[in-house]
């Protein structure tokens, strides 16, 4: 008899003999992962590949989900003394060979690869219990949308609700589903009405009362407008003006909606278009060359508003995305002659 297997017998018998329902056992996250990787390497079958359950019968593993280090913080913190099995260290042992050896190399990859192991797992083994559940399909697609019925979403575990959003959405959007966003979706699922989730490629997520709805933002190709001096221009809801000004007392601005810049360095032409994916500017107090998309990402902006914002070029270069940040090149300087005033505001008739 395995060592393992005479354990849980005297373990048994001590339970049925002192009257307790449970045996409680202190398997964590990355023993999951070493048993994962151990059958994997070995060539088990899904089961085993599916890593330690959570229950079985009347074994119940209550710290599975926290890794060693979060165990091992936690008793320092509360001061609680433990003991560490000196047979650990020996790595003529597959699973301290693992654990020693492998494990902290495929952290040096992904630090959390031990919770993407026990997700992986877990959702193997939904998948090996849930052949015989009776099918529900939350999901409906309506106007090129996915909406989803959250009571019923709630009845499908992780794998068979990962493997229907999944399935739809490469088929409606083409983008693969991650489990990071997998698991925000799950968490909209709980109370969160309002809340909305960036998916990625335009894609969102957003929690009504009853259902989540899955959708791509439409992007409204606004046609690019042309600037001068002393003139404005109408881009979408907003205007934006260009004006020659001579008072240097006049750079004293907070205004965000409100730029100075260099008429040397811009020249006296511009254009006003929406960004394109890939472009990049030099912003003010900046460090150095940043992509459009990365610096929308910073403010949070939503995903059908990335790329309708109107944005100064000068000779295609990015002058000001305008209302957040000039590009550190046509900033004003101790040399500079020329100045001219950018503003943007919204354009009253657009309301109308």
């Amino acid at each position: 008899m395995a060592a393992r297997e005479a354990r849980y017998l005297v373990l048994e018998k001590i339970r049925e003999k002192l009257g307790y329902t449970k045996i409680a056992t202190a398997h964590n996250m990355d023993d999951n992962a070493e048993t994962v990787i151990l059958n994997l390497i070995k060539g088990k079958g899904v089961e085993a590949v599916s890593g330690i359950p959570v229950v079985r019968g009347n074994i119940i593993r209550p710290v599975i989900t926290f890794s060693k280090s979060e165990i091992l913080g936690y008793l320092k913190e509360q001061k609680i003394f433990y003991r560490i099995d000196n047979s650990n260290f020996d790595n003529k042992f597959q699973r301290n060979f693992i654990r020693n050896k492998v494990s902290p190399l495929l952290e040096e990859i992904n630090p959390e690869f031990s919770m993407s192991i026990l997700r992986f797992s877990q959702m193997l083994r939904e998948l090996t219990i849930s052949a015989n559940e009776p099918s529900v399909d939350p999901v409906v697609i309506k106007d090129g949308s996915i909406e989803i019925n959250v009571d019923l979403a709630k009845k499908l575990n992780d794998f068979l609700l990962f493997k229907v959003l999944s399935i739809r959405i490469i088929e409606l959007f083409s983008l693969n589903l991650k489990f990071e966003i997998f698991y925000n979706i799950k968490d909209l699922l709980v109370n969160q009405t309002g809340r909305r989730i960036d998916m990625g490629e335009g894609v969102t997520c957003f929690r009504s009362r009853s259902e989540l709805i899955i959708s791509r933002a439409e992007r409204i190709n606004l046609p690019e407008m042309k600037l001068t001096v002393n003139s404005k221009t109408v881009f979408g809801k907003y205007e934006i003006s260009c004006e020659k000004v001579d008072e240097i007392n006049s750079l004293i601005n907070d205004n965000k909606l409100v730029e100075y810049i260099d008429g040397d360095e811009s020249g006296h032409i511009f254009s006003v278009r929406a960004a394109n994916k890939g472009e990049w500017f030099f912003p003010v107090n900046g460090k150095g060359k940043r992509k459009l998309s990365d610096y929308f990402n910073d403010l949070k902006m939503e995903p059908n508003l990335k790329w309708e914002h109107p944005i100064l070029f000068a000779d295609n270069n990015v002058v000001w995305v305008c209302g957040y940040r000039l590009d550190n090149r046509y900033k004003i300087s101790d040399k500079t002659k020329t100045i001219f005033k950018l503003e943007i505001k919204e354009n009253e008739q657009h309301h109308c």
